[in-house]
């Protein structure tokens, strides 16, 4: 369901403004990559008295959607394009 909302989200994004076939061909990858990192870092990383800044919530993931909804279609021509700009959200 999640997965599903983001993917409506940035695929539609992509292709409203004319992005190129590598970068929209990268969506679902996108999302589910971002979604396994989400779920991996909330198990991993629980919030502890000592640690009490370790709380992650949806808002991580959508922040990192909505810095690739940002982008520019010039600026992400292909696929490995749209792989940076995630690692760099992400």
């Amino acid at each position: 369901m999640l997965a599903k909302i983001f993917t409506a989200i940035l695929d539609g994004y992509l292709k409203t403004n004319s992005y190129q076939e590598g970068a929209t061909g990268c969506t679902i990858a996108v999302i589910d990559s971002t979604i396994e990192i989400y779920h991996k870092i909330s198990e991993e990383l629980r919030a502890t008295p000592a640690k009490f800044h370790y709380m992650f919530n949806l808002r991580d993931v959508s922040k990192v959607i909505q810095g690739i909804l940002m982008s520019h279609p010039k600026s992400v021509p292909s696929a490995e394009s749209m792989q940076r700009l995630w690692v760099n959200e992400v």
